[in-house]
């Protein structure tokens, strides 16, 4: 495979906090035959592997920082769903995932087939509405050049033409594909749009999920998260509430000191540091922590990229875990 379609398939499966695909990190083979999902030291790789990692180690890597818990279809976003969380939404954004406005300006005959196209790349999602676009008609104006190439009027002679403004948003991370489906989809040689950031939040990027359930005891919710997870190992801590309903899904352990912002009933997480299971402790929260949930994070992320490529994968779970999350001399990251 080579690197480039590597580089797509990462770039539609993960992303990082300004919304840019993974980066990559040494030197990453022109084909490649394997990937190798955790963490893995230089001399470790074989011949025409390369590593994905949270933490990228030294050598041919690409570093996916929170992409693999952030990303919309991210583990904690399908546990949620596996547990039948209502109104699940996404919370605690390690960064800004920033949103953008495309505007194409495209003759009124292609409105339709070009406004299909974008929407098709992920243009025009807006909550739990899609296709959302606006449009509004004018005259465009252009005069070919010699050694152009008009879809409309002819080299030399000034052409007007009935056109419609398009516009819609997207998360940045779709960039990439948004574009190609506009510049494929249009009829022009030299199709004239912008792409705008915007301040607005990015609505489904975030390294938690935030749902709510029925009321229900937090030895029975563990329960329903061993189901849902299939983990071996659970320990819940009840808090000092008898049922619990409003429940915070943590992907990043990092994060765990911000979760009491947003005044959960109970945390679903990896296995957290002292103090910041004290720190929930001391806010009335319950506690249900997954011992392997980072590795289960990994293997779904391996499963959702492996389908695009049809690599071989080998892993390395063993480091991805919370220790790998310390740096090399021992001390926590912060």
């Amino acid at each position: 495979m080579q690197r480039a379609a590597l580089e797509e398939a990462l770039a539609r499966v993960a992303h990082g906090p300004q919304g840019e695909a993974p980066a990559a990190i040494g030197r990453i083979p022109a084909e490649i035959e394997r990937l190798v999902l955790g963490w893995s030291e230089p001399e470790e790789l074989r011949a025409g592997e390369v590593a994905v990692a949270q933490t990228a180690a030294l050598g041919p890597a690409y570093a996916l920082k929170d992409a693999i818990l952030a990303h919309p279809d991210a583990y904690p976003a399908v546990l949620c769903e596996r547990l039948g969380m209502e109104a699940a939404r996404a919370a605690l954004k390690p960064g800004r995932s920033t949103l953008r406005k495309l505007a194409v300006f495209v003759p009124r005959t292609h409105l339709a087939s070009v406004r299909d196209a974008i929407a098709a790349a992920g243009a025009g999602a807006i909550g739990e509405y899609r296709d959302c676009t606006f449009s509004s008609e004018g005259i465009g104006t252009f005069l070919p050049l010699e050694g152009a190439h008009p879809a409309i009027g002819a080299v030399g002679r000034r052409a007007e033409v009935e056109e419609a403004r398009l516009e819609s948003v997207f998360p940045a991370y779709r960039t990439t594909f948004v574009l190609q489906a506009l510049l494929g989809s249009h009829p022009y040689e030299e199709p004239a749009y912008d792409v705008y950031d915007l301040r607005n939040p990015e609505p489904t990027y975030g390294a938690a999920r935030l749902g709510t359930l029925q009321p229900r005891t937090t030895g029975q919710l563990a329960q329903e998260v061993r189901g849902a997870t299939g983990a071996k190992n659970i320990r819940w801590i009840p808090g000092n509430r008898a049922d619990v309903s409003r429940i915070l899904v943590l992907g990043d352990p990092r994060l765990a000191r911000h979760a009491r912002e947003e005044n959960v009933d109970a945390v679903v997480s990896p296995p957290l540091l002292a103090w910041d299971v004290a720190s929930l402790q001391s806010s009335r929260c319950a506690l249900i922590e997954v011992e392997d949930f980072l590795e289960r994070a990994l293997r779904h992320f391996a499963d959702r990229l492996r389908a695009m490529t049809h690599l071989e994968v080998r892993f390395a779970p063993e480091g991805f875990t919370w220790r790998r999350l310390r740096s090399r001399d021992g001390t926590i990251p912060s």
